[in-house]
């Protein structure tokens, strides 16, 4: 068998020997096989090489482009500091100013208590029970429990307290600090009232003011007997009561925190001068 390129070495007829490794297709002597796969071999070596040498002229790039990313990024780093620092983000403190106006025909609102929390809490939720704070300021405008519960606690703000009596037409204020998203509420007792209050929960503006309306509730805590000898005194019940006083607790109340039905009659004080129709307050928040 002869080889017809000359591949093996074997001379084909009429020829001269040649031990050049040129293989061919249809030798299949051992020789021929050999030269063939390190032919393979080697094309597959350099096929490679110049694959490589394209990926790495891809992912190299000049030196203007490297200064322009770098910029990119620097700018990028600043403007993510300059929102974060900003004064204008929702989580900047503000001072807010509030003020507080009676509505009512007859009935005066014991010192308030205002606080700005986060919007997870209350400090009173309707068809709830009150807590034990709370019926302090409902059946006797003590507002000092529920301001020491809350001063300091995680998730409050600020908290305020009012030291003064806010009667019919009258506007109350105060400034109170905190930030936009957080909440605004408010509690104080309704006078005469067994235990009755004024409750309010607000959100704070972003910018600007607000304005909303506040609703008499009842804390469920006591019956509503209207009578002198259960309802507290500072000087505001004079035309019914005759004497000045804390008033008694009595108990038997509805057991959850409701819209106040008003003042009925059936007592010491009369509808005529102390009824009322909610809302009992306006309030309005504006941002400083």
């Amino acid at each position: 068998m002869s080889c017809r390129r000359r591949a093996c070495g074997i001379v084909p007829r009429g020829g001269k020997r040649d031990d050049r490794p040129t293989p061919c297709r249809t030798c299949r002597c051992e020789r021929c096989i050999i030269v063939a796969t390190s032919m393979n071999v080697a094309r597959r070596r350099s096929t490679s090489r110049a694959y490589t040498k394209h990926r790495v002229a891809e992912l190299e790039f000049p030196e203007e482009d490297y200064d322009m990313k770098r910029t990119l990024s620097i700018l990028a780093l600043a403007l993510a500091v300059g929102v974060v620092g900003s004064p204008m983000t929702a989580s900047a403190q503000h001072m807010y100013r509030v003020k507080i106006t009676n509505l009512t025909p007859g009935q005066a609102f014991t010192p308030f208590l205002l606080l700005t929390h986060s919007p997870d809490m209350n400090i009173y939720l309707p068809g709830t029970m009150a807590s034990a704070e709370l019926r302090a300021i409902a059946e006797g405008g003590n507002i000092m429990p529920m301001m020491e519960k809350y001063m300091g606690m995680m998730g409050v703000m600020d908290v305020k307290g009012g030291d003064s009596l806010t009667t019919p037409g009258v506007t109350t204020e105060f400034m109170i600090s905190g930030m936009y998203g957080y909440r605004l509420s408010l509690v104080g007792m309704l006078l005469p009232t067994n235990d009755g209050f004024v409750g309010a929960n607000m959100v704070l503006p972003m910018e600007g003011g607000m304005m909303g309306y506040a609703y008499g509730y009842d804390a469920g805590t006591e019956m509503n007997d209207e009578l002198c000898s259960s309802i507290p005194n500072p000087g505001t019940n004079d035309m019914e009561c005759d004497a000045h006083g804390p008033g008694e607790t009595i108990g038997m109340g509805e057991g959850a925190i409701v819209i106040h039905s008003g003042i009925h009659g059936h007592g010491d004080f009369m509808p005529m001068y102390r009824d009322w129709k909610n809302p009992v307050a306006r309030i309005t928040i504006t941002k400083m």
